[in-house]
């Protein structure tokens, strides 16, 4: 065989080895990237539900403090939000979710409160979503 032909296949190769080496970084990157970009998208989702949640129990809750009977329809949208909560969230997050939300639904069987005079220290129950935002920031820092 003539080494002429030794050397453009040992260039050929070299060439060949060179472009599958491009095309399987490419690919890796692409695939990196693109997981990186729904791991994001997911985040967001979970983030907005979260934040959703947050600002239509804080209006219950205010709701729940000074009225005797509730509005199923100020609670609907909470009920709904926990639904969703259930098809992605942690065990942990929808239990905080029910969690604020018994406690809303027994402060509407409490006595109303006057906002008129300083409530009680004991009548109220300000933090009735630490917990939940607690558990929040635990899963979405991961």
């Amino acid at each position: 065989m003539n080494p002429a032909y030794f050397s453009a296949l040992a260039a050929l190769l070299g060439s060949a080895v060179g472009a599958l080496g491009t095309i399987a970084t490419t690919w890796l990157t692409q695939t990196f990237e693109n997981k990186s970009q729904r791991r994001l998208k997911e985040l967001a989702k979970r983030e907005e539900t979260y934040f959703r949640f947050i600002d239509l129990a804080s209006q219950a809750h205010v709701d729940s403090l000074g009225s005797a009977f509730p509005d199923p329809a100020k609670l609907t949208p909470l009920f709904a939000l926990i639904g969703k909560m259930r098809l992605f969230a942690t065990q942990q997050i929808v239990d905080e979710a029910e969690g604020v939300m018994r406690r809303i639904i027994d402060n509407y069987y409490r006595p109303p409160i006057d906002f008129h005079s300083r409530p009680d220290e004991e009548q109220t129950d300000h933090n009735i979503l630490l917990n939940f935002t607690k558990a929040c920031r635990g899963e979405l820092s991961i």
